[in-house]
């Protein structure tokens, strides 16, 4: 039994406890098959790499806009988004899909930190 329905809550409250308190690992675990099933769809290895790029351009813009608050659970995400990738990847080499996002996501945070994309 655990701690939510000891104290008295019922089955379903337990369910939402349960997601409560564990939502960004959850979204971090959708994450990492939305960025597998990406990576299968893609074609090719230049396909794969301008994926990667494209979703580090958002997830500097989602860290941009959080950038105050809640940094743990973008990174958690953009994570398991980038670990689901390189898994899921059958074109291409892990290494330049890390760097194709890493380059995504620093060219985002230039363009955020100029004001030319709000």
């Amino acid at each position: 039994m655990n701690r939510l329905n000891r104290r008295g809550m019922g089955h379903k409250a337990a369910y939402a406890g349960y997601f409560y308190v564990n939502w960004p690992e959850i979204l971090a675990f959708f994450f990492l098959i939305v960025g597998a099933i990406l990576a299968l769809l893609a074609g090719s290895a230049v396909m794969s790499y301008l994926t990667v790029f494209v979703a580090g351009l958002v997830a500097s813009k989602t860290w941009w806009d959080h950038r105050k608050n809640m940094k743990l659970t973008i990174t958690l995400m953009t994570f398991g988004f980038l670990v689901g990738f390189t898994l899921g990847a059958i074109y291409g080499n892990p290494f330049i899909i890390l760097l194709s996002f890493i380059a995504g996501i620093l060219v985002g945070l230039k363009i955020q930190s100029k004001g030319l994309m709000k």
